[in-house]
């Protein structure tokens, strides 16, 4: 582009200076050809600047949707993490009425079983006592 340009530039002077009239109207021809190409290059430089800022619009449209996905997913951590400690010793009177084995005999018929947590050895002697009320159901 710049070198259409300073040709352009050169041409004009040439012309400016010589007087011949063929040579002028050659000249002439000539530097229209090139402004009519400059013109397309300036023309293809600014739909390939509208094609990349459209595509640079949508990546940060995707981006901002990615942010926005995290920020709600961190939020949302958050919160649980909040509410499990307010969750972890909250009273359950329904259970208490559940008359289950008591834990040293539930580990006993377990083999060894370790199990990471309380909550987690009361949710396999609930699952064992449910297991254990419905063979005796079905026996019935």
């Amino acid at each position: 582009c710049l070198e259409v340009l300073a040709k352009l530039k050169a041409e004009a002077k040439d012309l400016v200076a010589n007087q011949d009239k063929d040579d002028i109207k050659q000249k002439t021809t000539r530097m229209m050809r090139d402004m009519l190409t400059l013109k397309r290059l300036n023309r293809q430089i600014f739909e390939a600047l509208a094609a990349e800022r459209q595509t640079l619009e949508s990546l940060k449209t995707k981006t901002a949707l990615f942010h926005l996905d995290l920020q709600n997913t961190n939020y949302e951590r958050t919160h649980l993490k909040r509410e499990i400690p307010k969750h972890r010793d909250f009273p359950t009177p329904e259970l208490n009425k559940i008359d289950l084995v008591d834990e040293e005999t539930f580990k006993a018929k377990q083999d060894g079983t370790v199990f990471a947590d309380a909550h987690e050895l009361q949710l396999a002697r609930l699952a064992d006592e449910l297991e254990t009320r419905q063979s005796l159901s079905k026996n019935i």
